[in-house]
């Protein structure tokens, strides 16, 4: 019996130890299911990386930000999201990611260590490092897309991919000044803003958690979910001179308590929840859920979220002009992000 070349069904390339071991660690709640299981010849087809423009990313219905008296602060907004890069690297956090998240996850582990390579590039290895960064990101999309379309048989723990995916863009859009892979960054916050949307969905009210790591899971949340928001915002701002995130922020919400985000072991954060002003509070409403906080309470996002709020005048005077402190909050720095 003669066989045509066509009968032949399809196979599926071999994956990559990269894309498997990136599956493997989004693959939440079936530890028995391989990676290879999983169809990726028709998945393979579902991811689009040809998002639509910044310009048009829902938007409709939002409020707008524009002016020049916001201009000061967005671009110190700026600023600090390209630090995130380099803090990841260097302290193995950053304002969304907490400090037991990095070594746990291998979708993170690969945003450090672009961070680490960003952090070395110069004009003989750039070209180099924008293309692996790049790489990076583009299989950590594929990846996760790919395991959305199978979301009837895996639930994707989708925190890591949203964080690394942050630290990419953070790199991209704030730190590289490079046309092309801004232009795919743009393309790329289709897929963060979705992502960002249905890890949301994961978001408990803030309550009396026993459980350190608990609470860190969902701490984190908040933050990346925030942050998503704030990367958008600034960037959209700073290109365009206009933004909409400011409907988007007003309802979401996280815990600026500097010494409960930084505490290292669980008994040092159970004191902190005992002593310290938790300093729970939701965007809108900023001002009073914080107006007994000083500047010792406060850690980077909560830093960000004030000057923001205040102006850099008024902001610089609430800390009291220690250098040491201005130095530290990135008020004492040359831009360092992209011309727009």
């Amino acid at each position: 019996m003669a066989y045509s070349v066509d009968d032949t069904p399809p196979i599926p390339s071999p994956l990559s130890p990269a894309m498997s071991a990136l599956l493997n660690d989004i693959i939440s709640n079936r530890p028995s299911l391989s990676p290879l299981e999983l169809d990726f010849t028709m998945a393979a087809s579902t991811v689009n990386r040809s998002s639509q423009p910044i310009q048009n990313l829902d938007d409709e219905g939002s409020s707008i930000t524009t002016g020049s008296m916001f201009q000061e602060r967005t671009e110190y907004g700026g600023r600090r999201i390209a630090a995130q890069a380099l803090a990841l690297a260097q302290n193995g956090q950053t304002s969304f990611i907490h400090h037991t998240q990095a070594g746990a996850s291998a979708v993170l582990q690969d945003a450090l260590a672009a961070c680490a390579l960003n952090a070395m590039a110069n004009p003989a290895n750039a070209s180099i490092i924008k293309t692996e960064i790049a790489r990076r990101a583009a299989l950590l999309i594929d990846a996760v897309e790919i395991v959305l379309t199978h979301s009837s048989i895996v639930e994707l723990d989708l925190l890591p991919p949203v964080q690394a995916l942050l630290i990419y863009q953070c790199i991209r859009l704030f730190s590289m000044r490079d046309i092309t892979q801004q232009a795919q960054a743009e393309r790329d916050l289709v897929h963060l803003s979705s992502w960002s949307t249905k890890l949301q969905q994961k978001l408990l009210p803030f309550s009396a958690m026993e459980d350190w790591m608990d609470w860190v899971r969902q701490e984190s949340i908040r933050r990346t979910v925030l942050f998503v928001e704030v990367l958008t915002g600034v960037y959209k701002f700073l290109k365009l001179g206009w933004d909409s995130a400011e409907g988007k922020v007003a309802h979401l919400g996280f815990t600026a308590q500097a010494a409960l985000w930084e505490a290292k072991s669980a008994a040092e954060w159970k004191r902190a929840w005992t002593k310290s002003p938790r300093l729970e509070l939701i965007v809108s409403t900023f001002s009073r859920d914080t107006e007994n906080a000083t500047p010792g309470d406060f850690e980077e996002l909560g830093m960000l979220i004030r000057a923001t709020f205040t102006g850099l005048e008024a902001f610089e005077e609430w800390l009291g002009g220690d250098k040491e402190t201005l130095k530290k909050c990135g008020l004492r720095e040359e831009n360092m992000f992209p011309a727009y």
